[in-house]
């Protein structure tokens, strides 16, 4: 299977309607790094299925939907949308990465997802946070 047919899989079964987490252990390698998903340090798999539970537990209609790929050699890049809803407000942000697949199985993964713009739309920090934070930083 192409590479970025496994990485369409994963967004499709992972984190589409399917879910089950017997997926992530059948996807990703278990020494496998994930950066950009909880700080800047990367997570492994047991830390990544800890992380993918708490998502679907606050957002349990989210979705996440690919938008572009390109892959070269082991790696596959993505752009994609994520769309649910938060108490009854709707929400959308985007991110991308680049994903590493060996054996058809998610070895490395380093992702940016604008988790700012999710706070923002769910109320729980101002749009205007990181300006104000920009102004403190320069002594303003």
């Amino acid at each position: 299977m192409p590479n970025a047919e496994i990485l369409l899989r994963w967004f499709d079964e992972v984190w589409g309607a399917a879910r089950a987490e017997h997926l992530i252990d059948e996807l990703m390698a278990e020494t496998a790094q994930v950066f950009g998903v909880r700080g800047q340090a990367p997570i492994g798999r047991a830390e990544f299925k800890e992380v993918w539970r708490t998502f679907l537990q606050a957002f349990p209609d989210m979705r996440v939907h690919v938008v572009d790929t390109l892959s070269v050699d082991h790696r596959v890049a993505f752009r994609a949308r994520v769309q649910g809803s938060y108490q009854g407000k709707p929400f959308a942000f985007e991110g991308n990465g680049i994903v590493e697949v060996r054996n058809e199985i998610l070895v490395r993964s380093h992702e940016t997802w604008d988790f700012l713009g999710l706070l923002v739309q769910l109320g729980k920090i101002d749009d205007d946070a990181v300006e104000t934070l920009l102004r403190e930083c320069a002594g303003e």
